[in-house]
């Protein structure tokens, strides 16, 4: 997915991301189990690693799940385009 940072800022999506699946299950997202379902943010740069753990720490303080989060956060080494 490619975004417009004019148009909608790139905290305004991880808000959404962690919104659309649960942030708390390792492997796991509903009945799909394996580690392609794990819960991963690959970020670009170190502005990008910076606000993501900014959203997980605010997310964390406000308690908003009943358990840790375990959403991993990863530099982006290599992009392949799916088919």
């Amino acid at each position: 997915m490619t975004f417009d940072p004019a148009v909608i800022t790139y905290e305004t999506l991880l808000q959404v991301f962690f919104t659309l699946h649960d942030p708390t299950s390792v492997d796991r997202q509903g009945a799909d189990v394996g580690e392609q379902y794990k819960s991963v943010i690959f970020y670009r740069d170190k502005f990008q690693q910076e606000v993501a753990e900014k959203v997980v720490v605010s997310l964390e303080e406000q308690k908003i799940y009943d358990k840790p989060i375990v959403t991993q956060l990863r530099q982006l080494n290599q992009f392949r385009v799916a088919e």
